[in-house]
């Protein structure tokens, strides 16, 4: 089968397609026909770092599937987070079963291709904010392919949302629901005597201290995303909110419920709620422009790939 091969890592040159072998699925294993991918934040890691082959979410048709597999069978269409969160950018590659939902009829492949790493990254991070009815929330990073996300769930939640996004990015915002906008580009979103029951920040590069005084006094801050912002979140989170009643936290995708995630995802998405935000559609042979656009164009919504 061909894949999109990287001869050395996180070199954007050194991209090929290569002919590999084709995996083989075995016990809970699914063989995924995969027809369109997506580029992640775990993507671009992947790419600096030990495998050759990225991609963590597709979309795609069942080919074949293990001896202990239940709930797919061949034929059937689905969205996946692959097995070791790699590989996706091939003709063929894997997923656990419960890493698998099937596409909701009314979905592209593409748009379904952004769902899955993307759609529970936020999911997560919603239950762990514990966002409902009424909350002001605060969305840092809203436009971004988690970001939307976390910004329709919220309002799926009944939650009144503010977003925090650049310029080029606020009439998107406004079409995912959000209730205000604000444009880092034009005004410190810290400059502000608004406080909030919850925020959420995607790869939010700032300051604790930042968002701790934007919060109420029961308030809660949810890290998401690159290893900078769990990181720092993790680390000096508990410190910020040493004295208070705030908390300072962050959200773990790996811990996620997928199945249930993937069912209330699903939901919104049956009931119109949730909308995949597309930015642009390559094809694979040009995934080295597909990279170049995502790493330096700040994207809105997803950057998604067709593998045919």
């Amino acid at each position: 089968m061909n894949a999109i091969h990287f001869n050395k890592h996180g070199k954007i040159d050194s991209i090929t397609v290569k002919e590999i072998a084709k995996p083989i699925p075995k016990g809970k294993d699914v063989l995924i026909k995969v027809k369109a991918t997506s580029l992640s934040y775990v993507d671009c890691v992947m790419m600096s770092k030990v495998f050759r082959t990225p991609g963590a979410e597709a979309a795609g048709i069942v080919e074949a599937v293990g001896e202990k597999v239940t709930r797919f069978k061949p034929g059937d269409e689905v969205m996946a987070i692959t097995k070791g969160m790699h590989g996706a950018w091939a003709e063929y590659v894997l997923a656990n079963e419960n890493s698998i939902a099937k596409k909701e009829p009314t979905q592209s492949f593409e748009e379904a291709a952004t769902v899955s790493v993307a759609g529970i990254t936020a999911w997560e991070a919603i239950k762990v904010a514990r966002i409902t009815y009424g909350q002001e929330v605060l969305i840092y990073g809203a436009s971004g392919g988690v970001g939307q996300y976390i910004l329709q769930l919220c309002k799926m939640k009944g939650a009144i949302v503010t977003a925090v996004c650049s310029t080029r990015n606020v009439e998107i915002a406004k079409q995912m629901g959000a209730d205000y906008v604000v444009d880092y580009k034009k005004q410190d979103f810290t400059d502000t005597a608004t406080t909030y029951d919850r925020i959420i920040a995607v790869n939010g590069n700032n300051p604790l201290y930042k968002y701790k005084k934007l919060l109420k006094s029961d308030g809660c801050y949810i890290g998401v995303g690159g290893v900078v912002q769990v990181m720092k979140s993790a680390l000096c989170g508990w410190l910020q909110a040493l004295g208070s009643k705030k908390k300072m936290g962050i959200s773990v995708f790996f811990f996620a419920n997928r199945p249930k995630s993937f069912i209330d995802l699903n939901t919104g998405i049956r009931n119109g709620m949730i909308q995949p935000y597309i930015d642009h559609v390559y094809n694979m042979g040009e995934i080295k422009e597909a990279i170049t656009y995502a790493l330096n164009e700040h994207p809105k919504g997803k950057v998604v790939i067709r593998m045919e």
